[in-house]
């Protein structure tokens, strides 16, 4: 039997030669036994340890550094200035446990550790306001990094429209209202109703599982940003509901109901802005959308608390009573509508402007 062209260069090829050695790109090990059958053992063995050539591949043509500049570690090489593959290397952990670690968490828990503390320990302790100026600077300077210095940051600014910021702004106040109604509905049931959170939360089940495979249905028949508005409505009435509910009533008039409904908005409002994100940047940054939506999603049920929690602890006189404690409950209830309302009011105007677009598009 006689070996192909490819064995026979492997066979004969000096291994102490690199020059003599092929590089591929891509290959598989080839088969031992095959290798058996046409080649001496020794031979085999030489070409499994030096070459390794594959079949049917074409010599890899394409610098190094070239082949990797579209990943992830070319990008992050690319934004220092690097362009030595052996230096790049290092850069994807260097780059994640240095800067972008140190100033993204450093500002998240600066933010998480220093305002929401503030209503739960006060401005007397001093590390409460070091922790927030931190958290506050951490912030300013990822930004600074991003627009003045990244070659490639996160988002570039010039991917930023109209239409992105009214998605973040809906987006923020909705999942803020809904953070809020969260913790201060589950404060109400351990606090004054007396029974577990579970036990109040039952409704989410069904009602979440309804709206989700509804809302799977509904985008590609129906407008992403009328979705939006369905969201943020769900939002304001399940707000309202819990705001308002009477001292003695029972759960079954207002907290069943505010249950029901405002896990719709849960369900609308995140793949509604990640479908308007995707569609209002180009196209190398539509990937991005969900990521960007969920990372506002975190802030602003973080922020949202916080505010929800000053009011609360300046409104409910110490809650040192049922009264008091209903009270402040209340407040940061009523701010979650608040911030609904103001979320529905953008997501009409987004849709409005929507419109206008669409029609101005039609005229021509």
């Amino acid at each position: 039997m006689s070996s192909t062209p490819e064995l026979s260069q492997a066979t004969h090829s000096d291994p102490d030669t690199p020059s003599q050695t092929t590089i591929l790109c891509k290959g598989k090990r080839p088969h031992q036994p095959l290798l058996d059958a046409v080649a001496p053992a020794d031979a085999s063995k030489k070409m499994l340890n030096i070459t390794n050539p594959p079949r049917n591949r074409e010599p890899c043509t394409q610098p190094t550094h070239s082949r990797c500049h579209d990943s992830t570690v070319g990008v992050i090489g690319d934004s220092f200035g690097i362009t030595n593959p052996g230096q790049r290397s290092w850069l994807i952990a260097g780059y994640s446990l240095t800067i972008g670690t140190f100033i993204l968490v450093g500002g998240r828990l600066g933010e998480e550790f220093g305002n929401k503390n503030l209503f739960g320990v006060g401005w007397q302790e001093p590390y409460v306001g070091v922790c927030l100026v931190l958290g506050l600077l951490f912030a300013a300077a990822f930004f600074w990094v991003e627009i003045y210095h990244a070659k490639s940051p996160i988002l570039p600014l010039a991917a930023f429209n109209s239409d992105i910021t009214f998605v973040i702004a809906c987006t923020a106040t909705g999942w803020a209202c809904f953070g809020i109604w969260v913790f201060y509905i589950g404060r109400v049931a351990l606090d004054l109703g007396g029974n577990t959170m579970a036990a109040w939360f039952i409704p989410v089940i069904p009602s979440g599982l309804t709206s989700a495979l509804a809302v799977g249905k509904l985008l590609g028949k129906v407008p992403a940003s009328w979705i939006m508005v369905v969201g943020q409505v769900a939002h304001m009435v399940g707000s309202i509901l819990a705001a308002a509910r009477p001292v003695h009533s029972t759960y079954w008039t207002y907290y069943f109901f505010s249950v029901l409904i405002i896990t719709v908005g849960m369900d609308t409002s995140f793949p509604s802005a990640t479908i308007i994100f995707s569609n209002a940047v180009p196209q190398r940054y539509q990937g991005m959308g969900a990521s960007v939506v969920m990372t506002v999603v975190n802030y602003s049920i973080s922020l949202g608390l916080s505010f929800a929690g000053t009011i609360e602890t300046n409104i409910n006189d110490g809650g040192l009573t049922g009264a008091d404690k209903l009270f402040g409950h209340r407040g940061a209830l009523w701010f979650a509508v608040g911030l609904a309302g103001l979320g529905l009011l953008l997501s009409l105007v987004f849709v409005a402007k929507s419109s206008s677009k669409d029609g101005s598009k039609g005229q021509r």
